[in-house]
């Protein structure tokens, strides 16, 4: 079933929810000429750096193998937020970060690296690419911004807080569902079998 227009997601979706939600006109082409559309478009993907910048199950990937060029160096794809190293157990050997956009050894003050490097590192994803929850809580939260910078009403600024907190709670439970949290710290790639309280009435 296609979406509707008014549900699909899209960068011009997104911008005209969240004009319509400071009583503005939508708009039919994202069009930056336009002030107001350009400052609502920037808020979006200002929400949705941020938001993703604090990593997710669906943007987070782990054990990623990046190899040296051929100078040695190892260069960071633009879309990633965060990268540190890899693996269940803290290894002070090395303190990987982003620098300059190349892989940095903190330890050893130096880009260059003798061999494949394994990381975990956090993606940044495309707005019309995220799950709906994240999708809904950046327009609402892009829309507080905007009614902030754009309309002087405390009380529609207050109606929209309030929505995009609702909608941080519905995010972060979406994410618990997928995110597979295990108290005992169950490592990825493992299995184990959950408590399930029928299995002792079931003696």
């Amino acid at each position: 079933m296609t979406s509707t227009p008014s549900t699909a997601k899209s960068e011009l979706n997104a911008v005209n929810d969240v004009l319509g939600a400071i009583g503005q006109s939508p708009v039919t082409t994202l069009e930056f000429n336009n002030p107001e559309v350009f400052l609502v478009y920037q808020l979006l993907q200002q929400v949705l750096t941020d938001t993703l910048s604090e990593g997710w199950t669906f943007n987070t990937d782990r054990e990623i193998v990046y190899t040296p060029n051929q100078d040695g160096r190892i260069v960071i794809p633009p879309n990633v937020l965060q990268i540190d190293g890899s693996g269940e157990s803290v290894n002070r050997s090395t303190d990987l970060v982003n620098r300059n956009g190349l892989l940095y050894d903190k330890n050893k003050n130096s880009n260059k690296f003798d061999g494949p490097v394994s990381v975990n590192q956090t993606v940044l994803v495309e707005l019309e690419q995220l799950p709906i929850p994240f999708y809904r809580y950046v327009v609402a939260q892009a829309s507080v911004r905007a009614a902030s910078e754009l309309v002087n009403s405390t009380d529609l600024y207050k109606l929209l807080t309030q929505t995009a907190s609702q909608l941080r709670a519905a995010l972060l439970e979406y994410e618990c569902n997928t995110g597979d949290y295990s108290f005992f710290g169950t490592p990825q790639g493992t299995a184990y079998r959950p408590y399930s309280p029928y299995r002792a009435l079931a003696r």
